[in-house]
């Protein structure tokens, strides 16, 4: 049996209280050499370098009382009296300790439920290296996309942490006040901070920043809360709550931390509290009331606060259009920022956000912009009006945002601008992309490819032949009489003639096609489920879009025979099998009745452009 051993036998709270019951442990694993246990996994078991073991089941097991470390708690006794029982069963000699008494610390066989964050004396003896060294992320957390996204940023922003949720409530009996939102922009003024460029993260859903990526999955775990949290660690100056997660937060990173200091305790209430530099303050005790009113950590390590110049932008501020065509305008911004080094954005997440293993963008983060940009009503969804919202957004965050046109080869090149097109018409900019770089961004995600109807596909993948028959919408005479579009419909006969002239039996041929009326003979969708303004298509069980089992199905194919269309473009585009054919467009014809069906003529190849008409500008598309 052990007997040089230091036991949490169980956790208080969530995160961020927990990190102090852990902190200590590990403090006294690391000063007197004791073994720390703790009562089981947490978060910081797959975030944190060396995580600690988990104790003896027999010993924590127990059903302690909720926070009954205390001696002037009512079950102090009751869990001393658990612990003396498991001793007498395992023959061990442990001691159930209050951490709070200095008389405790560093006996050699213990056990303790506690924050030990009141223990003033205690962060008298703890260094800041030694926090950074028990709390340094593993490897994989820095692997991830998220890490690797937010990191890049770091020094570049400022931020205030907003704590609210739970203890907004009503029937909250706990012990936080709410720091007032005139607290911060106080602090803001007090300390020369932009109000305007300092980023909000909050806990309640409805306010403040949202990541837009993914959350990574650690050892098989997803932490809801984790990009927050690293948004906190990489900022450039925090504005802490009164709240141990960004306490936590102020610690691990390297940003100037600015704390309000707590001079009255009033559960469920507002209160203006004056903010200090330094992340000392404590995070619930009242300054001059309670006992532990600060963390007097040793300061041996001087941060590196890092003042980088934040990037220039690209800022896409409107989808045009479906997936296809938003696939278009993402890859302009993409490659753009790319090859300039600038941060692209983005008015909402897309379909491409679950589809595409690419995380290099971020979500218009300023909250009347992107709600001005992403207007539906007809008055408000125009260029000129986005142009208006911009011009707001730059008086009041000293940006210099300026409209271009990408169709323009005179203005290629430019930087800290806002787009809004397809970015299909120009040669120079498909001349400008990098297909290797293209075909890495637009690798689908692990949620895609997991998918059974993905493996299905997979498993058949370079032994069929399809063909893409476009209709829908632009096949509705009723729709072309009230609303302008710009799409031929391709005749099928075409596409049988197409077969013929390339060897093809089109009794062997698949067929996948938007045709909900079923006239043309290919069969139908099966799935509808729906598509709305700015997100674009709703995901839905099992296939995550309606359209992606067909995409798919071009994807895999071994032979495309291409519809007019950005869809069956882009599945050709990044099929790593499919031979691709395309129709040759050499009239605009709009349809109005069954007799409007256009004959095309099918060339080899994927460069013939989906909309652009033959021998008017860019009317190939080709990329290296």
């Amino acid at each position: 049996m052990e007997k040089n051993k230091i036991v949490c036998l169980d956790w208080i709270g969530r995160f961020g209280n927990r990190c102090h019951s852990y902190l200590y442990g590990k403090h006294i694993e690391k000063t007197f050499g004791n073994k720390f246990y703790i009562p089981s996994e947490w978060e910081g078991s797959v975030l944190f370098k060396n995580p600690a073991p988990i104790a003896d089941k027999k010993l924590i097991k127990r059903n302690y009382f909720y926070a009954s470390g205390s001696k002037n708690s009512e079950h102090f006794n009751d869990s001393l009296t658990k612990v003396n029982a498991y001793n007498k069963e395992c023959n061990d000699t442990i001691e159930f300790i209050d951490p709070f008494f200095e008389t405790n610390y560093g006996k050699k066989n213990t056990a303790y439920i506690s924050l030990v964050s009141d223990a003033q004396w205690c962060f008298k003896n703890i260094k800041h290296s030694e926090i950074r060294e028990c709390f340094d992320f593993t490897d994989e957390v820095k692997n991830t996309d998220l890490y690797k996204y937010l990191q890049d940023d770091a020094g570049t922003y400022d931020v205030a942490h907003f704590r609210r949720t739970d203890i907004s409530k009503p029937h909250y009996k706990g012990g936080h006040s709410m720091v007032s939102k005139g607290s911060y922009f106080d602090a803001f003024e007090k300390f020369n901070v932009n109000k305007n460029n300092v980023t909000w993260v909050s806990d309640e859903p409805t306010f403040g920043w949202k990541c837009p990526h993914k959350i990574p999955t650690i050892s098989g775990k997803k932490i809801p809360w984790l990009p927050d949290f690293l948004k906190l660690v990489f900022a450039r100056n925090l504005f802490r709550s009164n709240s141990s997660f960004s306490l936590w937060a102020g610690w691990i990173g390297d940003c100037e931390v600015y704390a309000p200091w707590l001079h009255t305790y009033s559960p469920g209430k507002e209160v203006d509290f004056e903010f200090v530099k330094g992340n000392h303050p404590h995070w619930m005790s009242v300054k001059g009331v309670h006992f532990a009113d600060s963390f007097p950590i040793i300061n041996d390590i001087k941060k590196k606060i890092i003042m980088k110049k934040q990037k220039e932008k690209i800022m896409m501020v409107h989808w045009n259009g479906r997936f296809g065509n938003r696939f278009f305008s993402y890859m302009f911004g993409r490659s753009y920022a790319d090859k300039f080094n600038l941060d692209f954005y983005i008015p909402s997440e897309w379909e491409g956000t679950k589809l595409f293993r690419d995380t290099n963008y971020k979500i218009i983060e300023d909250d009347d912009l992107r709600l001005k940009v992403n207007q539906t009503a007809k008055a408000f969804d125009n260029l000129t009006y986005r142009k208006s919202a911009v011009a707001e957004y730059n008086a009041k965050t000293n940006n210099n945002l300026n409209y271009f046109s990408p169709d323009n080869p005179r203005e290629y090149g430019k930087t800290n601008v806002f787009f809004d097109s397809l970015c299909v018409h120009s040669d120079h900019i498909f001349q400008n992309y990098d297909k290797n770089k293209l075909l890495r961004w637009f690798e689908f995600s692990d949620e895609v490819k997991n998918l059974d109807v993905y493996k299905r596909l997979e498993d058949k993948q370079g032994t069929y032949d399809i063909a893409h028959l476009r209709r829908d919408d632009i096949s509705n005479a009723k729709y072309n009489e009230q609303n302008q579009q710009a799409y031929s419909v391709v005749s099928k006969s075409s596409y049988l003639s197409a077969f013929k002239k390339f060897g093809f039996d089109e009794q062997n041929i698949e067929w996948t096609t938007d045709d909900w009326s079923g006239k043309w003979g290919v069969g139908k969708p099966t799935i509808r489920g729906g598509w709305q303004y700015p997100v674009g298509s709703k995901v839905i069980p099992d296939v995550i879009f309606d359209w992606l089992p067909d995409f798919l199905r071009l994807y895999f194919a071994r032979t495309i025979f291409r519809g007019n269309s950005s869809f069956s473009w882009v599945a050709g585009f990044l099929s790593p099998t499919a031979q691709v054919y395309s129709p040759i467009l050499h009239t605009r014809k709009i349809y109005r009745s069954h007799t409007d069906e256009t004959e095309f003529e099918f060339v080899k190849g994927n460069h013939p452009h989906w909309i652009n008409l033959k021998g008017f500008g860019c009317d190939e598309i080709h990329i290296k």
